[in-house]
């Protein structure tokens, strides 16, 4: 199965993001890591069994207040749409594994236009979701 990995870092220290994709690769898939080009990184790097992938996006900077602001976070998450691009321009896809709600949306728009299944990977939105059920609890 084709596997496209998507991360909002470099990838260079994201060993949690790495491991998963090395054991997805292990159990026979074809996996591509797309991450954010960072300078100093390489653009494309072969990680034994994983094709690292990173690519260029636009520069972020946090000018507005106010209403403003509002716009600005609602944006934050269509600047990753490239890494959803260049994977879907290297072949697509069949899962889309969006590691972290920063690449939910652009993984999720990228799997209706190419029929693929997206797994989100979030340790923050699971952490989010045990502590809801803890406060239901009491």
């Amino acid at each position: 199965m084709r596997v496209a990995c998507l991360s909002g870092t470099d990838l260079r220290t994201a060993e949690r993001v790495r491991a998963h994709a090395h054991v997805l690769a292990a159990a026979g898939h074809q996996v591509s890591l797309f991450g954010v080009q960072a300078p100093g990184a390489e653009p494309e790097e072969d990680d034994g069994d994983v094709l690292i992938v990173r690519v260029p996006l636009a520069s972020w900077a946090w000018r507005d207040r106010g209403p403003a602001a509002i716009w600005r976070v609602a944006r934050w998450y269509g600047r990753f749409a490239p890494l959803a691009e260049a994977a879907v321009r290297r072949g697509p896809p069949e899962v889309i594994h969006a590691f972290g709600l920063d690449v939910l949306e652009p993984a999720l728009a990228a799997a209706r236009r190419c029929g693929a299944r997206v797994v989100l990977d979030d340790p923050g939105a699971s952490r989010a979701g045990e502590l809801l059920r803890r406060v239901r609890r009491e």
